[in-house]
């Protein structure tokens, strides 16, 4: 009799593990469907569970939910944390937003060429706004040397899955890949993209501020119709009540460069009558950027 309770104990002790109730946690495609209806706070506490548990879906949805502040305090090193820990799993998601992470210095060191590998690794998996980042990082050199041909490869197919940011510059393109054409891609989408550029200026150098207006999308517009091959940069600014946007172009050591630059403008940029200012007066209006 000693024996067999000797037995039944140690059949418990190796098996006891299913006594443990399965609780809904253990069940990610619930917790990822409760994160996905918007139920935030009841979903965090599942997805660490599942996250510690090295359930790559769950790790990359918390990590969106500390980048967020989605249920959670936001905490971009919570967030680095867990889009790593996906992303060491081959998470492509995951992979793209620590790529993200590293390009703009959030939870984690700003670094443009582990920027450019984990979008590298992403983009590999197919996922195309991971394909985009890369071939932009190829066509500017961020993180790498400009490398215009696997850059507008890598661009060419984000653009040929329907990716739309893709498609709008391989559309610029036209099929012409002339050096016109790319160094214009280049500066449009790096530096009006990148208010960074602008905050960098010297105080003291001047630019040339093109227009302003309630509309983004028209001053785009306006910049890309008149192929623009100067540093340039959209930024925001308070008008009243209002958010406006500004085009300024060009970074200059006097006010003289400026006016001669000015000169030998087109006359569809002399219309919109550009005016010559200092990066400063320009960087004190800067809202958001």
């Amino acid at each position: 009799m000693k024996k067999i309770v000797k037995v039944f104990y140690s059949l418990i002790s190796l098996t006891g593990f299913l006594a443990t109730p399965v609780t809904e946690a253990a069940a990610p495609e619930q917790a990822i469907q409760q994160y996905q209806k918007g139920d935030y706070e009841n979903t965090a506490s599942k997805l660490k569970i599942l996250s510690d548990q090295g359930h790559a879906d769950a790790q990359f949805y918390l990590a969106t939910m500390y980048h967020e502040g989605k249920g959670v305090e936001q905490d971009y090193l919570q967030a680095a944390y867990w889009f790593r820990a996906a992303s060491n799993q081959g998470h492509a998601k995951a992979q793209f937003n620590l790529g993200n992470a590293y390009k703009h210095g959030r939870g984690v060191k700003k670094d443009d060429w582990l920027a450019l590998t984990w979008w590298k690794r992403s983009a590999l998996q197919s996922y195309e706004p991971a394909q985009y980042n890369y071939g932009i990082a190829l066509l500017f050199g961020r993180g790498t040397r400009i490398d215009e041909k696997r850059a507008l490869d890598w661009l060419s197919k984000a653009a040929n899955s329907g990716y739309a940011p893709a498609q709008r510059v391989m559309s610029q393109i036209n099929g012409k890949n002339s050096q016109t054409e790319v160094t214009a891609i280049r500066n449009y989408h790096s530096l009006t993209a990148s208010s960074g550029w602008l905050r960098d200026r010297p105080a003291r150098h001047f630019t040339i501020q093109m227009m302003a207006g309630p509309s983004e999308s028209n001053i785009k517009r306006f910049w890309q119709a008149n192929k623009i091959n100067q540093p340039a940069a959209i930024f925001r600014f308070k008008h009243g009540q209002s958010t406006w946007h500004g085009l300024v172009i060009g970074d200059f050591e006097s006010p003289a460069l400026a006016q001669r630059a000015i000169k030998s403008m087109p006359e569809s940029m002399l219309a919109k009558q550009p005016w010559v200012r200092r990066f400063d007066s320009v960087q004190k209006m800067l809202v958001n950027n």
